[in-house]
């Protein structure tokens, strides 16, 4: 706990950073690094303390970060709540996959969980005034006049899969000490995933910009079709993944807390 939950307060920092200061807006493709290397810490205790030091991480960062932010329009409402709740749930979620159904699963779940909590708002008609990740880049070119095309979530999974995988690059770097595998898996992540689709869309017209609260990095308060169809996919990867998490925890203990 003395580690997992000062990375937590690092994350909840570095994603707050680009309501206060737009031009940090960048920070956001390591923010969530902070946060994996705390859960990657709890790995070697028992599955109860682990839980417990999660939950708290967890609860830090997705309940925080929408307080936090909601401060630099006028201070939080329920709907801050909700989504707090809602991320807090997607984070808690991710851990019982990653201890169920292994890392790999795990890290290819926790990005459409993150997703499925930030799209219910629209469905549930209370996303007006909520902080998005990818609506961040409003104000940040090349990205900002093109989300109406690319769609917040987009962005969002690509902020997610960024870390993801510079986190997993470090991870092995830590065990291993090779310089040059790192070099070149830094290079690919940063030529493939930042340079190439910055390059692409300063080519691409732009599809019509963001209008209304989103222009602060707030939620619009209708998804556009983009939204819709990774919200979709979201939902349904995210709830497959859980309940075959439940599934395999309860044949494999008769008790998935246990």
């Amino acid at each position: 706990m003395r580690i997992a939950l000062p990375l937590a307060l690092a994350s909840l920092v570095l994603l707050v950073l680009p309501w206060w200061l737009p031009a940090l807006t960048p920070v956001l493709l390591i923010a969530f690094l902070p946060l994996l290397w705390a859960h990657r810490y709890q790995l070697p205790t028992a599955l109860l303390p682990q839980t417990g030091v999660w939950l708290l991480s967890s609860l830090l960062v997705g309940l925080g970060w929408p307080l936090l932010v909601s401060l630099s329009w006028g201070g939080p409402t329920a709907s801050t709540f909700k989504l707090g709740a809602l991320l807090w749930l997607g984070l808690s979620g991710f851990h019982f996959i990653h201890h169920y159904l292994g890392a790999q699963r795990g890290y290819i779940a926790l990005p459409f969980l993150w997703l499925s909590a930030m799209a219910l708002p629209w469905y549930q008609g209370f996303a007006e005034q909520l902080p998005s990740l990818g609506a961040a880049f409003t104000g940040f070119l090349p990205f900002g006049k093109h989300l109406s095309l690319l769609g917040l979530l987009s962005v969002t999974a690509w902020l997610w899969i960024v870390n993801i995988l510079l986190f997993l690059i470090l991870s092995g770097f830590r065990n291993h000490r090779q310089w040059k595998p790192l070099t070149g898996q830094l290079l690919l992540v940063a030529g493939l995933l930042i340079i190439l689709p910055l390059w692409l869309s300063s080519g691409v017209p732009a599809a019509g910009a963001l209008e209304g609260p989103s222009a602060k990095g707030i939620l619009p308060p209708e998804a556009r079709k983009a939204d819709l169809f990774v919200s979709r996919m979201s939902f349904f990867l995210a709830g497959f993944l859980l309940l075959f998490t439940l599934v395999r925890g309860y044949l494999k203990n008769k008790d998935p807390l246990s």
